[in-house]
């Protein structure tokens, strides 16, 4: 091994002095040694790279992975600003529900709940987890009843929200028209029994004047004479 310092070169053998070496071999020895270190460094550069380049691969893979999940995930999924409720990232199926383009709902300064609703936001920055529902508003004004499901990740200004959120309006309506359906049946139900109440005695009172009507048939009445 040849070290090269201040003094000269130095071998295991011992330190070779300047003054022991001619030009040329002095010369030789040195650029010998700094194409070593080079080299050294070189390959160590080069795996370096290979193994970024590799790291660089998983990472496009891992992203692209993600980014289907997220395109074709069957519920709308926004991704918010934790501190501000601004919308970063949306899948297809957030933009087809308010009827946004991509660029339009990210320019919102924050997502369309409804006014009424605003206490929606201050649920989220007070806990990790949320499910509730809630009402937003589409882009032509339409309010629209969702479920919501949140989630926090990230600290500081860096946490975000992930926001699931599906359409129940239709479940809504649905929900409506059981509960009047229902509310049908039951005035059914009781108007039935409040007939069959009156239709007991007035049962008897028939009986009883078809038996009467039989008894007196045979007898003459006070006005034929």
């Amino acid at each position: 091994e040849i070290v090269l310092n201040r003094y000269g070169l130095e071998t295991r053998e011992g330190r070779l002095h300047p003054e022991q070496l001619d030009d040329q071999s002095f010369l030789e020895r040195h650029h010998a040694l700094v194409v070593k270190k080079l080299e050294q460094k070189m390959n160590e550069l080069e795996m370096f790279a290979q193994t970024l380049s590799r790291k660089n691969r998983e990472l496009q893979v891992s992203e692209a992975r993600y980014r289907g999940l997220f395109e074709q995930a069957n519920v709308a999924i926004y991704v918010l600003q934790r501190n501000t409720f601004k919308v970063l990232d949306v899948n297809k199926l957030g933009l087809a529900l308010l009827g946004y383009s991509r660029e339009d709902l990210v320019a919102l300064s924050c997502f369309p709940f409804e006014k009424s609703e605003a206490n929606a936001l201050v649920k989220f920055q007070n806990q990790e987890e949320y499910f509730g529902e809630s009402v937003i508003v589409a882009r032509d004004g339409k309010p629209v009843q969702v479920e919501l499901s949140a989630g926090t990740f990230g600290t500081g200004d860096e946490s975000k929200i992930l926001l699931f959120v599906r359409d129940i309006t239709e479940q809504k309506k649905i929900r409506e028209m059981l509960a009047q359906a229902e509310k049908l049946s039951l005035m059914g139900t009781l108007a039935s029994g409040i007939a069959h109440e009156i239709r007991n005695p007035l049962a008897a009172v028939t009986l009883n004047l078809q038996y009467l009507e039989q008894k007196l048939a045979g007898v003459p009445s006070s006005y034929d004479s």
